[in-house]
């Protein structure tokens, strides 16, 4: 179906709509639909950014690089 013909059915079935708690959920799903489920803060955003750009550059340290130097610092006690 062509979004206009969903439009147009989607209003014939409302206006026959009686349930008032029906409606209130209905506008509350329309109301939503137009939100990211998530949204991520700007400066959350900024440090995402960052640390995308640290990977992209080799700026890392890999988990058998924590495992070495756990082990050596574990050696020296």
């Amino acid at each position: 179906m062509q979004v206009s013909e969903l439009k147009k059915t989607l209003h014939e079935k409302i206006d026959k709509v009686e349930d008032s708690k029906l409606l209130e959920s209905l506008i509350a799903t329309i109301d939503l639909s137009g939100i990211d489920v998530f949204q991520i803060p700007d400066n959350w955003r900024d440090g995402i950014e960052a640390a995308r750009s640290e990977i992209k550059n080799g700026d890392f340290y890999t988990l058998e690089d924590y495992e070495m130097k756990y082990k050596k610092w574990l050696k020296e006690d």
